[in-house]
């Protein structure tokens, strides 16, 4: 099991927020929120490959890019 130097209890954070983002969209709210093309994929059952788990899809750093100038 994964542990944390700084929260020796950051798993029942995950696993709330998880229930609260389960709730909010089984109860048809939309949620102002964006997670990782790998998250996606997860939740949707489609498999997850290497490219996925870098995180930041490259439009999105060209995006936060020009936001920096």
């Amino acid at each position: 099991m994964p542990s944390s130097p700084i929260n020796p209890d950051h798993l029942a954070h995950f696993r709330f927020v998880g229930r609260v983002l389960g709730k909010a969209l089984s109860d048809d709210h939309l949620l102002d929120a964006h997670f990782t093309r790998s998250f996606y994929k997860h939740i949707l059952g489609a498999a997850v490959t290497h490219r996925d788990m870098e995180g930041r899809e490259r439009g999105e750093e060209r995006e936060e890019d020009a936001i920096r100038r």
